[in-house]
């Protein structure tokens, strides 16, 4: 996808050799993000760069799991694309254009 992109963003799953582990949803509502972000967590925001291979997905970010809130989201570096699933270094994405 291309940058400036409209998208919303869905962690489907961590790697077992990831270098940050995931995060519990309950550990991340209690404010404990020690490491990599929970597998489901959903980001919704504007691309700041294409999506491809060696790069990391970034976002201005606007909503994450569905509530408002402005930041920035940056994965780790993607090692591979099929479709609309993105590998990072440490985790499986969902890209979808909204």
């Amino acid at each position: 996808m291309k940058k400036e992109t409209k998208v919303k963003i869905r962690k489907i799953e961590h790697l077992d050799d990831a270098n940050y582990k995931s995060n519990s949803a309950s550990d991340q509502e209690a404010g404990y993000m020690t490491e990599g972000i929970p597998d489901n967590y959903e980001v919704e925001g504007v691309l700041v760069e294409d999506v491809k291979v060696g790069s990391c997905i970034e976002l201005h970010r606007n909503k994450r799991n569905g509530v408002s809130a402005i930041g920035y989201f940056r994965t780790s570096q993607i090692k591979a694309i099929s479709d609309n699933i993105a590998k990072t270094q440490n985790s499986y994405y969902i890209i979808e254009e909204i």
